[in-house]
């Protein structure tokens, strides 16, 4: 029997850095997949077309695996993991 199941997706975290607000948590296989997925969830057709009728702030927007950060703080390796890639 094979199964069908897909594996679990990663939990991102996305805020503004200038104003500290955090604009929600989606499950998405990428950093990239997530920032469709809030902006889908805002109306727009991906980020692409958000950032296009309004702009995100100088630098973008913070973008944070929560499962990563996670298994490095569980393993106490904080320094070794790439937030926006793991």
């Amino acid at each position: 029997m094979t199964s069908t199941a897909t594996p679990e997706l990663p939990t991102w975290e996305i805020s503004n850095p200038r104003s500290g607000a955090i604009l929600g948590r989606w499950d998405a296989a990428t950093a990239e997949a997530a920032l469709d997925a809030m902006a889908r969830d805002a109306g727009y057709a991906d980020y692409a077309d958000c950032c296009e009728q309004v702009p995100p702030p100088d630098g973008g927007l913070d973008v944070v695996n929560l499962d990563a950060l996670a298994k490095a703080a569980a393993t106490g390796d904080l320094d070794a993991v790439n937030l926006a890639e793991a």
